[in-house]
């Protein structure tokens, strides 16, 4: 049945689905807390794969918004983070990695956890869910061969999962 979701991939693939939210996660697990504006940066310079100087102000301002209103209340709803809107402090809750991490999930390099060299997150995958990449990336011929592995998984995944 459709609705049936006994593991919570469902819910755990929309929460990942999105670059921001991935972002906000692997930079949290390098820093634990950080304020929402420093988060904001963060994240332009991931997206951006630049320095800050080199990101327009409105940019940065425009991502902080989009964190505040949407990305940050989604993982805080679902217990991966804590935003404490008093003093504009987002943290990683011990309990939202384990719901992240519990299925298998989880930015590493190697087995212990981060970013890879290039900045991007490493995901381990429940086997059934990387066949489903695997055979999309041979089978999907508007999957572009330059596209990043990032970008292959949030398109199938998005896809999938809505």
């Amino acid at each position: 049945m459709e609705g049936d979701d006994p593991t919570g991939l469902s819910e755990q693939f929309r929460l990942l689905a999105h670059a921001y939210r991935r972002h906000t996660i692997e930079i949290l697990a390098e820093h634990t807390t950080l304020s929402l504006a420093d988060l904001a940066e963060l994240v332009a310079e991931r997206e951006a794969d630049a320095g800050l100087v080199d990101i327009p102000a409105e940019r940065v301002r425009d991502l902080y918004l989009e964190l505040y209103h949407v990305h940050v209340p989604k993982l805080v709803d679902a217990h991966v983070l804590q935003y404490d809107q008093e003093s504009d402090v987002v943290s990683l809750l011990d309990d939202g990695r384990v719901s992240l991490l519990g299925n298998g999930y989880a930015p590493t390099t190697g087995p212990v956890g981060g970013t890879d060299a290039e900045g991007g997150v490493t995901v381990h995958l429940p086997p059934e869910t990387a066949e489903l990449v695997e055979r999309a990336v041979e089978v999907d011929d508007g999957l572009d061969p330059s596209m990043s592995y990032d970008e292959v998984v949030y398109r199938v995944l998005a896809e999938r999962y809505g």
